[in-house]
């Protein structure tokens, strides 16, 4: 009562204030029967409700393409034992790290790489990752796209849990001026990591946005294949509940088959 009498006397924020406040989040994905996680089925977030920071960044909150592909890596064991169950989990952008947390906490990974371009988002991730319990099974770091693997964060945690299998990004293609370093850091996944499975999930806001990247990674002769993956209608969803208004699309992308047979050599 007494912590409920404060707030009630406390002024309100400004507009601005309150756009720039985080606050606690919890999300419940829908886990099979035979899910491996026997923790609590939550994934717990400090989050911003603003779409841009004060700091001009759009990593402090959780997107609808990250809630997508979460409950797509939740439909079915193949797609968990696929991507997530005892493999080397890579994120780009990884945000709030809603997506990593979600593969080291209940999908059976055995390790995951978070990394974001920048270091204020990191800090903020790795308090999610603290009050997730799993900062034994995440490392997160700042990666910027289009630098070299080698010295990375990445390269070091490939010592110890072995080659990246796979490698998630979920809205991260929103900016056409990123694109070239993204699909640039792609390569450099492929180069490294011929076999390593790559998903991306974006919301289509805009087909001017995203039509680039599919083109530059056909460009690069990369395989690129969409995830028959639909997004279910508001009253359909069951949980990670996320808009439908916009489509959002999921897709797989491979190594050149030149990496791949020079990798059997």
């Amino acid at each position: 009562m007494t912590a409920f009498t404060t707030l009630v006397c406390s002024p309100l924020p400004s507009e601005a204030e309150a756009a720039q406040q985080k606050s606690w989040v919890t999300y419940t994905p829908l886990l099979l029967p035979t899910s491996v996680s026997t923790r609590e089925p939550t994934v717990k977030l400090k989050e911003s409700h603003a779409v841009i920071s004060g700091a001009g960044t759009t990593g402090l909150r959780t997107w609808e393409a990250a809630l997508h592909l979460g409950s797509y890596l939740c439909s079915s064991e193949n797609a968990r034992s696929s991507y997530a169950k005892d493999k080397h989990v890579l994120e780009l952008g990884a945000g709030t790290g809603f997506l990593s947390i979600l593969c080291a906490k209940h999908l059976g990974a055995k390790h995951v790489t978070a990394t974001d371009g920048d270091a204020g988002v990191v800090e903020a991730l790795k308090e999610n990752l603290f009050y997730n319990d799993v900062e034994r099974d995440v490392s997160a770091g700042v990666m910027r796209w289009g630098w070299t693997l080698k010295g990375s964060l990445v390269e070091h945690q490939v010592e110890e849990y072995g080659d990246v299998d796979t490698v998630l990004g979920a809205d991260v293609t929103y900016d056409k001026a990123v694109i070239p370093s993204l699909v640039s850091t792609i390569r450099h996944v492929f180069e490294t990591w011929p076999r390593a499975n790559v998903l991306i999930a974006a919301t289509i806001r805009n087909e001017q946005t995203f039509a680039p990247f599919e083109h530059a990674c056909k460009r690069s002769d990369f395989g690129v294949i969409e995830v028959d993956y639909a997004l279910p209608q508001m009253r359909e969803q069951t949980c990670l509940f996320r808009s439908a208004d916009v489509p959002i699309r999921i897709l797989r992308i491979s190594a050149p088959l030149t990496m791949k047979d020079s990798s059997a050599i």
